[in-house]
């Protein structure tokens, strides 16, 4: 895929350089555009760390900040299981009730 928007950007639009954003799996998408084309993506915006130091944590700091990180993914797992395998059952939800569909225009 980051060779494809990488393609798409340079090739087809003309453009030398670009930045990406992205989060959930765009995030993952925008950190392998970074690190496969440095020379075009002057650099990224996410909101989902996917990517880390082979290595792992190099600070205490770092050791921390991965223990609430592996935490806060414990409970967000109920999310990613239903949009993996139900996503449509989510969109019933806000079709039926007015507040729901009010949230779309946002």
């Amino acid at each position: 895929m980051a060779d494809i928007f990488n393609k798409l950007i340079i090739k087809n639009l003309n453009y030398n350089s670009f930045l990406a954003q992205g989060g959930d799996w765009g995030a993952t998408i925008a950190n392998w555009i970074a690190y496969d084309h440095s020379k075009t993506c002057k650099g990224i915006h996410i909101n989902c760390l996917t990517m880390r130091h082979p290595d792992g944590p190099q600070s205490k700091e770092e050791e921390d900040w991965q223990i609430r990180f592996d935490k806060d993914q414990i409970m967000q797992d109920g999310y990613r299981t239903q949009q993996a395998t139900k996503p449509q059952t989510l969109s019933y939800g806000m079709m039926d009730s007015p507040f729901g569909k009010s949230l779309l225009g946002l």
